[in-house]
């Protein structure tokens, strides 16, 4: 992590751990992440950021706040960064990926300091290597997979996908809570007309899940914007969903 990043995510620990009652102000969450979005906007090579809420589909509440950066590092790679928090808990966390033209991953690093977790891995040909922690346990993974893509975070890594045109795709990813690796197949559906931030948009849902029989055990539906095949909103799960809120610059077309 560079030292502006560094500086960023102190200062939105800053934010979030002090007395309850702040914690659960979301003026101050909302303060944090838009601190740590300047700090990162502040490099010109950054093409776009945007900004997610995660909310109870019952009652509305706020569950988690994201900021989602992206920069091309390279003719051939991006640079992906998430950053979490939680109003609730003050919990937080980062995410960073590599990530090729279609978006698949190249390598990645997860942390959250509450959890113990802070992990990276690395895709080498079809092996990948991931060292580091998780929930406090020591983790040092071999896992050979095979030619198809790999995706870490689907949200996001979809989205090559979606421009591509493609019907169905297979793809590797790997089981967030203990890192097993599972073959998955996304499939474009219909489109839909949505409404976000009170603008309607035609957005492209993406069913993936688990292939064969499995996929009756494991399966969830995306929304990608059909014009750039930004990522938009998932479906409830587990009692929860996630949504574009704003972006910066202004779904510019030359983001990449």
């Amino acid at each position: 992590m560079d030292q502006r990043n560094s500086a960023a995510q102190l200062a939105l620990n800053r934010v979030l751990h002090c007395g309850r009652s702040s914690r659960q102000d979301s003026f101050r969450l909302a303060f944090a992440l838009a601190l740590t979005a300047l700090f990162l906007s502040s490099d010109s090579s950054i093409a776009l950021t945007l900004h997610y809420e995660t909310r109870n589909a019952d009652s509305g509440a706020i569950v988690t706040k994201s900021s989602r950066v992206i920069r091309r590092v390279s003719p051939s790679t991006f640079e992906v960064v998430l950053l979490w928090a939680s109003p609730a808990d003050s919990s937080s966390g980062e995410q960073r990926y590599l990530v090729d033209d279609d978006f698949a991953t190249l390598e990645w690093t997860v942390e959250r300091p509450d959890t113990k977790t802070n992990y990276t891995g690395r895709r080498e040909g079809n092996v990948l290597t991931i060292t580091g922690t998780l929930d406090g346990a020591v983790v040092e993974k071999r896992i050979e997979i095979d030619e198809r893509p790999f995706h870490n975070n689907p949200s996001f890594g979809l989205e090559g996908f979606v421009r591509s045109g493609e019907k169905e795709a297979e793809f590797r990813t790997l089981r967030p809570d203990n890192l097993s690796d599972y073959k998955m197949k996304a499939r474009v559906k219909e489109r839909d007309v949505i409404n976000i931030g009170g603008q309607e948009v035609t957005a492209v849902r993406v069913e993936w899940g688990l292939t064969g029989f499995k996929s009756m055990f494991f399966k969830r539906n995306l929304w990608f914007r059909e014009s750039d095949g930004r990522f938009l909103r998932s479906e409830v799960a587990d009692g929860e969903y996630s949504e574009l809120v704003r972006s910066v610059p202004d779904e510019s077309d030359s983001a990449p």
